[in-house]
C-alpha cells in the first residue's frame, strides 16, 4: 500500500469515527445478532470497493444504508449515459449523514478511470452546501436536488486498491446483501401455516423452530424483528379458525375448544371474548343475523399507490396506503407495517381521513420512504387488542411498475380537489381508482348535496396496470354555485357501477 493510499485510507476511516459520534443510536438488533454501527459503517465502506464496478458498490452501498435511517429516502438511477445519487428527506441531509458522503467522495477518487470527466455532488439546502464544502467535499455545488452525479467512466470503472478489513461479525450479513432480496414465502407467513397445520397439537416455540429449521432464540428474534410474537402468532391462528368453523359448521364449542389445543373449553371461551368481545355461541348467533361477516376484522385494506420510483408532485416520492378503519374505540392507533431490504418491519402511523359510513372511517399513511417493492401489512390496535390485516397470511405486494393496487370494493377516489378560478368558475379535478372489465368509461357526476341541478363530466385513463387496476384521471370546469358533492359511475362490460359514498356523496377539497 502507497504512501497515498494509507493517508487516503485514514482520512475515510476518520469521516466514519465522526459519522458514528454523531448519529442518534450507536447499535441495532439485526436478524443476525447485535451490531454496533461503527462497524455496518466500515461495512458500507467494504461494499461499496468489493463490487466489480463502481455502479455495483454503489448499489450495494446503498442498501446498507436503509439500515441507519427511515427518514431519508436514497435511490439510484440513469442519469445520461451515467448515473445521478439521489438523498430525499424534507429536512436538512443530518450531519452523520455528511460525514458518510465525505468518505464516499474520498473513496471517488480511487476508483481506475480512462477519462478525466469529474463526479459532481449537487446540494439543495444552502447549510448543507456549506457544511459539505466545509469538510472538504470535491465538486460540490447548489443544486436543485441532493445528488451525486457519476459520469459514465466513473461508474464502469474498479476499484484499484487493497480492500479494506471487515469485522468478522458482519461476514455472513455480508454474504445476504450478495443475494437477490426478491419477494420470498415471509417468515411469519411459514409460521402461521406451520401452527394451523400442526394443530390440534400446539407446537412451543422451540417445536416450531425445528420446523422451520432454525433455533428457538433465532426465531423469536426473527420474530421480534417483524413486529410479531410467537403467542400473538398462536394466537391469530386459533382466532381465525375458530371464526371460519363457527360460521360455515355447527360444531360445538367444547369439541372446538379441543381441535384448537386448549385444554379446557373455558380458556378458549376467555381467549375468544378478549379478541372479539363476544363468546364464541355469540358470535355465531351475530353471523346468522348478518350482524357481523364471517371474515370479521375491524380494519381492511382499500387500495395503494406506489410511487417510490416516480417523479411525482415536486420530485418527493414515496408510497401511500388507503384502509377503512371501524369505530370500535375511541382510542385507536392504526399503522401500516412495511418490509425493507434489510428485512426489518418498519411501522407508518396512519390518520384519519373522513367517513366512509356509520362506524366506519377511511384512514390513510403518510408518505411511506421505503425501498421498492411495496411490502406491507395492516396493524389496528384498540382497548388493548391488536387486529392485522395481512391478506390471510400472504400480505401485500406492490412494485413501482404498476403503480396501483385496488381491492375488493369496486371505485376508490385518489385524490378529488377544486379550484375557484379568477373569473368565479370552478376547476374540478382528481384521479379514481377501478378494476378493469373491458370496454371501460367512468363518467363523474358533480352537484349541490340534494342532486337537483347534476352536471356530468367524462375521466381519461391515464394508467392500466397489469393487475387490472385503472387510473383515471378528470379535469372539469364547473359555473358557480353552492358547495359540490360527486359520485362516479362506472361502465363496462360487467354493466355499471355507481359509487356514491354510500349516499353520501364525495367533497372534494378546496385549494
Amino acid at each position: 500500500m502507497t504512501s497515498e493510499s494509507q493517508s487516503t485510507e485514514l482520512l475515510v476511516q476518520q469521516q466514519l469515527d465522526l459519522s458514528y459520534q454523531h448519529l442518534p443510536i450507536k447499535s441495532m438488533e439485526l436478524t443476525h445478532g447485535r451490531y454496533t454501527l461503527d462497524n455496518l459503517l466500515s461495512h458500507a465502506d467494504y461494499q461499496l470497493l468489493a463490487w466489480p464496478n463502481l455502479e455495483h458498490g454503489l448499489h450495494a452501498w446503498a442498501r446498507l444504508f436503509t439500515l441507519l435511517t427511515s427518514g431519508i429516502v436514497i435511490s439510484i438511477r440513469h442519469h445520461g449515459s451515467g448515473l445521478a445519487v439521489r438523498f430525499e428527506s424534507e429536512q436538512p441531509l443530518p450531519l452523520w449523514l455528511l460525514h458518510l458522503i465525505r468518505a464516499l467522495d474520498l473513496r471517488l477518487s480511487e476508483f481506475n478511470q480512462e477519462e478525466s470527466e469529474n463526479w459532481q455532488w449537487e446540494f439543495v439546502q444552502r447549510e448543507c452546501w456549506q457544511e459539505a464544502s466545509k469538510l472538504g467535499l470535491t465538486h460540490c455545488s447548489r443544486g436543485k436536488m441532493n445528488q451525486l452525479l457519476v459520469p459514465y467512466a466513473l461508474k464502469q470503472a474498479e476499484y484499484g486498491g487493497q480492500l479494506p478489513k471487515v469485522p468478522q461479525l458482519l461476514d455472513y450479513y455480508r454474504q445476504q446483501l450478495l443475494k437477490d432480496p426478491g419477494p420470498s414465502l415471509s417468515l411469519v407467513e411459514q409460521c402461521k401455516q406451520t401452527l394451523t397445520k400442526a394443530l390440534p397439537q400446539v407446537l412451543q416455540l422451540e417445536q416450531l423452530a425445528g420446523e422451520l429449521g432454525m433455533s428457538g432464540r433465532n426465531l423469536q428474534r426473527q420474530l421480534k424483528l417483524s413486529g410479531v410474537s410467537y403467542s400473538a402468532l398462536l394466537s391469530e391462528v386459533r382466532q381465525i379458525q375458530a371464526r371460519a368453523r363457527l360460521a360455515d359448521t355447527d360444531i360445538s364449542v367444547r369439541r372446538l375448544a379441543t381441535e384448537l389445543g386448549f385444554s379446557e373449553p373455558s380458556n378458549f371461551i376467555r381467549a375468544f371474548r378478549q379478541l372479539e368481545g363476544c363468546s364464541p355461541s355469540d358470535y355465531r348467533k351475530l353471523v346468522k343475523q348478518h350482524q357481523i361477516s364471517p371474515e370479521h376484522l375491524p380494519i381492511r385494506f382499500l387500495y395503494a399507490e406506489n410511487l417510490l420510483q416516480t417523479e411525482w408532485r415536486n420530485n418527493r416520492r414515496g408510497a401511500r396506503v388507503w384502509m377503512e378503519v371501524r369505530n370500535i374505540a375511541f382510542t385507536k392507533s392504526v399503522e401500516v407495517l412495511c418490509e425493507d431490504l434489510d428485512g426489518v418491519w418498519r411501522g407508518y402511523p396512519a390518520n384519519f381521513e373522513r367517513w366512509l359510513g356509520p362506524g366506519r372511517e377511511l384512514w390513510v399513511s403518510g408518505n411511506i420512504a421505503v425501498f421498492d417493492p411495496l411490502r406491507f401489512r395492516l396493524q389496528f390496535r384498540a382497548d388493548n387488542r391488536l387486529y392485522v390485516d395481512d391478506n390471510n397470511g400472504h400480505g401485500y405486494g406492490l412494485t413501482a411498475k404498476e403503480r396501483y393496487l385496488l381491492g375488493e370494493q369496486a371505485i376508490a377516489p385518489l385524490s378529488l380537489e377544486q379550484f375557484e378560478l379568477p373569473d368565479g368558475q370552478r376547476m374540478l379535478t382528481g384521479r379514481v381508482l377501478t378494476h378493469s372489465y373491458g370496454e371501460d368509461q367512468l363518467r363523474g357526476i358533480a352537484s349541490d348535496h340534494a342532486w337537483l341541478a347534476p352536471q356530468e363530466f367524462e375521466a381519461k385513463i391515464s394508467n392500466h396496470n397489469q393487475r387490472g387496476v385503472i387510473c383515471w384521471q378528470f379535469a372539469a370546469t364547473l359555473p358557480p354555485g353552492k358547495q359540490l358533492w360527486l359520485r362516479f359511475e362506472h361502465h363496462s362490460e360487467e354493466g355499471r357501477l355507481i359509487d356514491d359514498n354510500g349516499g353520501e356523496g364525495y367533497r372534494p377539497r378546496d385549494f
